[in-house]
């Protein structure tokens, strides 16, 4: 198996979703939002939380790692019911491009999915669309994960 670590999931997606050429900036999470004013399309990425689980009675089997990312889509626009067509029109896209796929070659295409979503308040002329992402992936042994530098 290859040995890698979630951010490298994160960033197969931020590429992912950056080639669909449908937001104006596609952001990895850095603490305070980075969102723009100048945005009218764009996405957050921000690590969620995470398990894990064996079907195994042993501590040398792998383990399978699932992992939830939030993406926070946005959207801009004076026109409310442009504003969410355009916002649920970011998540589609979103959908399209990551459900089913193993994301940087690193995880498993059965386990990639969006799993639920929830809008945001309300607050012209912006809209929010909060989703979760749900990957997996197995690790060699019950410590393999990468622990370099």
């Amino acid at each position: 198996m290859i040995s890698f670590r979630e951010r490298d999931v994160w960033l197969a997606v931020k590429l992912t979703l950056e080639a669909t050429s449908a937001f104006d900036n596609v952001y990895l999470a850095e603490g305070e939002s980075n969102h723009k004013p100048e945005d009218v399309r764009s996405v957050e990425i921000q690590p969620h939380d995470g398990t894990q689980h064996d079907e195994w009675d042993d501590t040398v089997s792998p383990l399978q790692v699932e992992t939830r990312l939030q993406l926070v889509f946005f959207a801009s626009d004076p026109d409310a019911l442009t504003r969410d067509a355009l916002c649920e029109r970011l998540f589609n896209i979103a959908q399209d491009a990551l459900n089913g796929q193993s994301l940087g070659g690193l995880t498993l295409p059965g386990l990639t999915r969006f799993i639920s979503w929830r809008w945001g308040p309300i607050e012209p002329p912006n809209r929010r669309l909060t989703a979760l992402l749900k990957f997996a992936y197995l690790t060699d042994t019950w410590a393999g994960f990468d622990t370099t530098e």
